[in-house]
């Protein structure tokens, strides 16, 4: 079978056979290669190889994401393309992905082979010859040895440092990890593929917390548990309401949107938490539609001002009639009838990009009239309001209970003035200030 670049694949010898040949050639090699292994480091042989003895890795940490979209597509899953890894139509398959990878700019493995023509990293193999690491320098040694094989006829054989044959599958996830995970790499994984593989690494294969923070470079398990969470998000954000699980490649760019998306519902109330996740994948969804970056914007950033989470619904109903005008008139509340019909409106994906602009809009004018409250002008001429309108006011019009709420809001509105003009106290503030008119 062609893979992409033209290289033929028509046979991947057997496991028993690279066993073998590969055994015969580590006999000669040196062990002067250390990989990390089970909390230390090994030392292990370096040998050529010739290349067509080598296999591609299904569970190849920067594929996983690709790999599982091609599956579903396909009927399949990733165990299912396990399961045949070593068939030629999955091998072609693998380095056409990794060839992609090995082309990618931002870590220019292949120009920089081709510019050599010369190998200078042993890859590193397990005793039956399945790659750990450097599978897409393999997959750029092949196509160039393919389209050339003159100039590159050293990429034949290649450097690999050989694993021993106890090495298991926790050990090789592990290494992998440290090895290509670990900052300063030439090519990121990419948020969704480093998710990815760290949920099989806790989910399925177990490998104790101690041993991923070390190899993620994260300082805690809450921090491994932020990130799981952020990809549990993306993964609902596909399912449950693009219909398309799996499709890694819709959000390959909105990491930060998940991750501002997951600390903010964390943070709110359960009644407003669904809302504002299905508020916050309308506004991904439709975010092509929207001008300027939506990360600045709640439910990805802080709220401002701080009843955001509550006032933007209720004006996003009221603008669209669905506010239930006999719900709660406070802008710190949503009744839950509104609650209910934005729900309704959220849910339905069709309406992404004609909701998304019109609610980052909707936040943009909010956070611009929490800037106008807040100058020294606007504060003094809601305040002559207030006076005024106290002025006004008929006594005899107002129930008990209103009484009450008025008292109680004029306390809270003495003490956070004496507090605004520097006076100790605040009792009577507003009765001094009508004298002072």
């Amino acid at each position: 079978m062609d893979s992409p670049d033209g290289l033929s694949i028509d046979r991947v010898p057997g496991r028993d056979e690279r066993l073998r040949r590969i055994a015969e050639l580590a006999k000669a090699g040196a062990p002067t290669h250390f990989v990390p292994y089970r909390g230390g480091y090994l030392r292990v042989p370096v040998v050529e190889l010739p290349h067509h003895l080598l296999v591609y890795r299904v569970e190849n940490g920067r594929l996983i994401a690709e790999l599982a979209e091609h599956a579903r597509a396909h009927g399949q899953d990733l165990k299912a393309l396990g399961e045949t890894q070593e068939t030629p139509p999955v091998q072609a398959l693998l380095h056409g992905f990794l060839l992609d990878k090995a082309r990618d700019a931002r870590g220019p493995v292949f120009q920089e082979l081709q510019r050599l023509a010369q190998q200078t990293e042993p890859l590193l193999v397990t005793a039956d010859g399945v790659l750990v690491n450097g599978n897409r320098r393999l997959a750029a040694m092949r196509a160039l040895l393919a389209s050339e094989p003159a100039r590159y006829a050293g990429f034949q054989a290649v450097s690999a440092a050989v694993l021993p044959a106890d090495a298991d599958l926790a050990d090789l996830e592990a290494m992998e990890t440290a090895l290509q995970l670990a900052p300063d790499t030439k090519l990121a994984y990419g948020w969704v593929n480093r998710r990815l593989k760290m949920r099989r690494q806790k989910d399925e294969l177990g490998l104790p917390v101690e041993a991923m923070m070390a190899a993620y470079r994260v300082s805690s398990p809450a921090a491994l548990e932020r990130e799981l969470a952020e990809l549990a998000l993306a993964d609902d954000y596909l399912d449950t309401f693009c219909h398309q699980p799996g499709r890694y490649s819709l959000i390959a760019s909105a990491e930060p949107l998940f991750a501002g998306l997951r600390e903010r519902l964390e943070g709110l109330p359960a009644g407003l938490r669904r809302l504002w996740r299905l508020a916050g994948f309308t506004l991904i969804h439709g975010r092509s539609a929207v001008s300027g970056p939506l990360e600045r914007h709640f439910p990805f950033a802080p709220a401002v001002p701080a009843h955001m989470s509550v006032l933007a619904l209720r004006r996003f109903a009221e603008e669209r009639e669905i506010l239930d005008q006999g719900g709660a008139d406070d802008d710190e509340k949503l009744d839950r009838a509104t609650q209910q019909a934005l729900e309704a409106v959220f849910s339905d994906a069709s309406r992404s990009e004609e909701l998304a602009p019109a609610l980052s809009n909707l936040m943009e004018r909010l956070r611009a009239e929490q800037q106008d409250l807040a100058s020294p002008m606007r504060v003094l001429k809601l305040v002559e309001k207030l006076r005024h309108a106290l002025s006004e006011a008929q006594p005899e019009r107002l129930s008990e209970r209103q009484k009450q709420r008025l008292k109680g809001e004029i306390a809270a509105l003495s003490a956070q003035a004496a507090v605004l003009i520097g006076e100790g106290g605040g009792g009577g503030w507003l009765a001094r200030l009508g004298r002072r008119r």
